[in-house]
């Protein structure tokens, strides 16, 4: 079982895109190397959204406005992982990487040939199913020709 039972992680979007962390390879960390959400554990006396949005402060110095609950996600191991919507309402620029190697802004596809976390991985085809009822068709989020990426190398 996973030290940290019950942790929030946020699928966070800007214009068809997800922002993904590469985890570090540290072989001591839950997937090292992968590509996965950010977010973490849930501090005692805590709601799910509010240990995201601290973590979110913590790993990126964002302070994230309120996210869209999606549902909680159970990876098997006996721990419960809720996941968030979020849209990045700051400049991709402002965010400072503290956790992590590095940081990208992904298209949808693009991101399929990632090495990713299973909180990425094995909730992706839902998540964007969510967003398209979410989002309007305009927004162009499965577009396959929009794959610029944004990076930040720590």
């Amino acid at each position: 079982m996973r030290s940290e039972a019950v942790s929030a992680k946020a699928f966070i979007y800007r214009d068809s895109h997800f922002l993904l962390q590469h985890r570090d390879r540290d072989p001591t960390i839950f997937y090292p190397d992968h590509w996965g959400l950010f977010g973490g554990s849930i501090d005692a006396g805590e709601t799910p959204e509010q240990g995201l949005l601290r973590e979110l402060e913590e790993e990126l110095n964002w302070s994230a406005g309120r996210g869209i609950y999606l549902y909680p996600w159970y990876p098997g191991d006996g721990s419960v992982v809720h996941l968030f919507l979020m849209d990045l309402d700051v400049p991709f620029a402002e965010l400072e990487l503290h956790e992590g190697i590095e940081m990208r802004l992904v298209g949808a596809e693009a991101m399929r040939v990632l090495k990713l976390a299973p909180e990425v991985e094995q909730n992706l085809d839902k998540i964007l199913a969510t967003v398209r009822e979410i989002v309007s068709d305009s927004w162009g989020f499965i577009n396959k020709n929009s794959e610029k990426e944004e990076r930040y190398n720590d």
